[in-house]
């Protein structure tokens, strides 16, 4: 408890020397009940010998303070997934969402975020933030740049111990962060902010997930291609208006840049009211054909044109990372090509960074179908870093079940102090019994000798998972 008190102390600092983090209310959103967290597994087809729920779990919007590219402070909004149980140290757990255009269309105003209820449903306090100007903040979304995107995370995480205290959980020092497609990019902008700035706040891991790393040169020829389709061709003004409302050099009207009718049909769709969906409707397939052809002709000539500037300043891969970091992607993916992983993986191995993998998830999904392989990937490897909550409360009936759990010298104690006997099995990750023992009533048992590993104990009497332990 007393280094739990320090550490809250050390980011109430923060807080106060952060006043951008404000903390300044939240709200409950939903409450899921034990059936519901169930139905959320069984439509995931998640097998219960992977991953199990152990909570039910309430869902939380928070409003925050921010900073935004221009000096101002700003409102920030995003939710807040946790165990319904407060009687833990928890590790963090920060999931940052793909690409939204409708400004409503976020974490804190979904009924269910499937990856909070799972996360949160298994012992994660997960953070959801909306992102600068999406949610209840005030328009615009700074799209793909890649310093608001960061904050919007670093200072939901500055701010969090207020929510925390209030509600009377505990934080384990941990810290996770992952996130898919747009997600993907801000969450290689947070875990590079944190480190630099932020040596208070380790970062456990991170998992940026088929993200657009490189904007300046994989996605640039992607955009660049005159003659390709591109599924998704409402990224291009998406970010060539977000980029100048933060650089504001990339042109003095929108006639300069685009060509008609796209010049007066795109502008008025990007106020936050409309879905992604509708730009494409009026999108040309090959994206590059909305532009203007005298300034696509001076663009290309220009090496040091600010479009292609800014997109340099925004690649999220040009430094060294001290946390372990994984990159999923699947090489089927036809939205954000696995070239953005491969060029990120490359030059953060280059910078020096030590322990970075990239993991395929598989040439047979596109980017939608990738995205749940992909979570539930870097979800279980999570599971295998993080610190068991070790504490007799997951219990309804703790104080008449007379088990309990202990560390003696590197071991497991584990003591029946009832008059029952029990069968006592240890069960790894995936399901396997490792070993099974019975365990008389009034004695105890030691579990050692095994292999470093997350593992599951049950009870046979109690029929229910009782424990997580980690050799």
């Amino acid at each position: 408890m007393i280094i739990r008190g320090i550490y809250f102390l050390v980011f109430s600092v923060l807080l106060v020397q952060n006043i951008r983090a404000q903390y300044l209310s939240d709200s409950l959103l939903y409450f899921f009940d034990s059936i519901e967290v169930a139905d959320y597994f069984d439509d995931m087809a998640v097998p219960s010998f992977v991953m199990e729920p152990t909570y039910q779990v309430k869902a939380y919007k928070m409003q925050y303070q921010s900073i935004d590219p221009h000096g101002d402070t700003v409102l920030c909004s995003g939710a807040i997934y946790v165990p319904n149980n407060a009687y833990c140290d928890y590790p963090v757990m920060n999931f940052n969402h793909g690409t939204v255009l409708k400004q409503k269309s976020v974490p804190s105003n979904l009924k269910l975020d499937v990856v909070g209820v799972l996360a949160a449903s298994t012992g994660y306090i997960v953070l959801m933030p909306d992102f600068m100007g999406l949610g209840d903040g005030d328009w615009p979304h700074y799209y793909m740049h890649a310093e608001s995107e960061a904050r919007s995370v670093v200072d939901m995480v500055l701010a969090l111990p207020a929510f925390l205290s209030k509600y009377g959980y505990s934080w384990n020092q941990q810290l996770f962060l992952s996130g898919y497609s747009q997600g993907g990019h801000v969450t290689m902008a947070a875990h590079q902010m944190l480190e630099a700035d932020y040596p208070n706040i380790p970062v456990t891991a991170s998992a940026p997930m088929a993200g657009p790393y490189d904007l300046s040169n994989t996605h640039r020829a992607l955009m660049e291609n005159d003659s390709l389709p591109y599924p998704q061709p409402g990224y291009l003004p998406y970010t060539i208006f977000s980029l100048q409302l933060v650089y504001g050099n990339f042109y003095s009207s929108y006639s300069e840049v685009l060509s008609e009718p796209y010049d007066s049909i795109l502008p008025p769709m990007f106020d936050g009211s409309k879905k992604l969906d509708a730009v494409n409707n009026v999108m040309p397939s090959i994206p590059i054909h909305i532009v203007d052809s005298s300034y696509y002709a001076n663009y290309l000539a220009d090496s040091l044109h600010p479009i292609k500037v800014a997109l340099k300043k925004n690649d999220t891969y040009r430094w060294s990372a001290q946390a372990p970091m994984r990159l999923y992607h699947c090489s089927g993916d036809e939205v954000v090509p696995f070239a953005h992983s491969e060029v990120a993986k490359d030059s953060l191995i280059a910078r020096g960074s030590t322990s970075i993998e990239l993991i395929d998830v598989g040439a047979n999904y596109n980017h939608v179908s990738c995205a749940d392989v992909s979570v539930l990937g870097a979800k279980l490897w999570f599971d295998g870093l993080k610190d068991s909550c070790i504490n007799s409360s997951v219990f309804s009936n703790v104080e008449t079940s007379n088990l309990s759990l202990y560390r003696n010298a590197g071991d497991w104690v584990l003591e029946n102090r009832s008059f029952q006997s029990d069968i006592i099995s240890v069960y790894d990750i995936q399901g396997k019994i490792c070993v099974q023992y019975k365990l008389e009533g009034g004695s105890k048992l030691t579990i050692s000798e095994m292999t470093s590993a997350l593992y599951y104990i049950k009870s046979e009497r109690l029929d229910q998972k009782v424990w997580k332990i980690w050799f």
